[in-house]
């Protein structure tokens, strides 16, 4: 705002929306308050970071553009994308929390509008991206991934607009009373809510997989140092695989097998070294799961791998859900096929029935730590791989 401005002046501007009943915000700001507030909190930066001329002084605009906000996202992009970042990775790998809720929030749940915006955010810091047609090019993320991000962003815009419609208010939690409506006026008809509630959760991976394409693409970016650490300082393991803060990659121009069993020696790896898979081999454990029969994963030594991973004295929640999300665990037990996205409508269900099991197993880890108050009695079970296998089929 400019200074000479009278603030009731500013005010008369936007009565006739409150008058209409629009609720719309309003802060007006000097240049001087702008440049205080900086640094003050995430909400504020982002506000700023996503500005856009409209109309007015635009000479005042281009001031706070360059000689503001330039600065000072130049000078704090590291510590800025560093907090979107862990914001990401602490919903993506909550033992607490799903994006497969059965009333999921549409705003700030996991893979939902709040991490669409945090992908933009990184996006514009990291790679001064300002339109959707320069991320390929700028950023070298996969063309697949851009595509589905951008249609399951715009699929969850219509979703909420569509919620706030049917309700006659704001709303952002998709309560099961609202799933039937919102089904007809999408076209799956009012009788199958759960079909449309299967669409909502592929968009929703949809963000998640552009979500964890963005986390790796930070931790490799200077590919050279990258791959001289990978080369030098990384973990060696079998299967010609290489550990490497805590995510598993190939070593390079390594063949892999990508059969049965070594896809489950794969998995019994994250368990051993408490890692998870790098995107490169997600999508190959994936397309190697989409040809795989069934038949194939019923042998003496694919079992007995999957065996030694129950028998883990190690967590082996994060495995299981890796499993699931790559296809594999499908082909392993066939009963997770029809689990996959199923929508229970029981109170039993807070999540979709594979997440409900998948989150059962990460709550037994919880409780296989010494500092639960559990613990003792898990610990004194002679055979606790039949209790993980137990919750893995109840």
């Amino acid at each position: 705002m400019d200074e000479k401005l009278n603030p009731k002046e500013v005010a008369q501007a936007f009565q006739p929306f409150w008058d209409m009943g629009f609720k719309l915000g309003l802060v007006t700001r000097t240049l001087k308050e702008c440049k205080n507030i900086l640094g003050d909190e995430i909400a504020s930066d982002m506000a700023l970071l996503e500005m856009r001329y409209l109309g007015g002084a635009r000479d005042l605009f281009e001031n706070l553009k360059d000689k503001i906000l330039k600065p000072y996202f130049t000078s704090h992009k590291g510590k800025i994308s560093s907090l979107l970042l862990q914001h990401l990775q602490e919903g993506l790998y909550s033992d607490d929390n799903s994006m497969y809720r059965v009333e999921p929030h549409l705003k700030n749940g996991v893979c939902t509008l709040r991490d669409c915006h945090r992908i933009g955010w990184l996006l514009k810091l990291l790679f001064d991206i300002r339109k959707y047609s320069e991320i390929e090019e700028k950023s070298s993320l996969r063309k697949k991934d851009i595509h589905a991000f951008s249609v399951a962003y715009d699929y969850m815009l219509s979703l909420r607009n569509e919620l706030h419609m049917i309700n006659g208010r704001r709303m952002d939690v998709l309560e099961t009373a609202s799933q039937p409506d919102i089904a007809l006026a999408l076209g799956h008809g009012k009788k199958n809510p759960h079909l449309f509630m299967k669409e909502f959760y592929l968009h929703a991976n949809s963000i998640r997989n552009m979500a964890l394409a963005l986390i790796e693409k930070t931790s490799t970016e200077n590919n050279f140092l990258f791959e001289m650490r990978r080369k030098i300082t990384a973990t060696r393991l079998p299967l010609n695989l290489c550990l490497l803060d805590g995510i598993i990659y190939p070593e390079k121009s390594a063949h892999l097998k990508l059969d049965p069993t070594w896809i489950m020696q794969l998995f019994l790896q994250t368990v051993h070294t408490q890692s998870h898979l790098c995107r490169e081999l997600r999508e190959k454990v994936r397309l190697a799961s989409d040809s795989i029969e069934q038949s194939e994963c019923r042998t003496i030594h694919v079992s007995a791998f999957f065996r030694n991973i129950l028998l883990a004295p190690h967590p082996i929640g994060h495995t299981i859900s890796e499993m699931h999300d790559c296809g594999f665990l499908a082909k392993f037990l066939s009963e997770f096929t029809e689990l996959h996205c199923m929508v229970q409508y029981t109170t039993y269900h807070e999540y979709t029935a594979d997440q409900h099991i998948i989150l059962c197993m990460k709550s037994l880890d919880h409780i296989s730590k010494q500092q639960h108050e559990l613990h003792s009695i898990y610990a004194g079970l002679s055979k606790a791989w039949i209790l993980r296998l137990g919750l893995l089929l109840h």
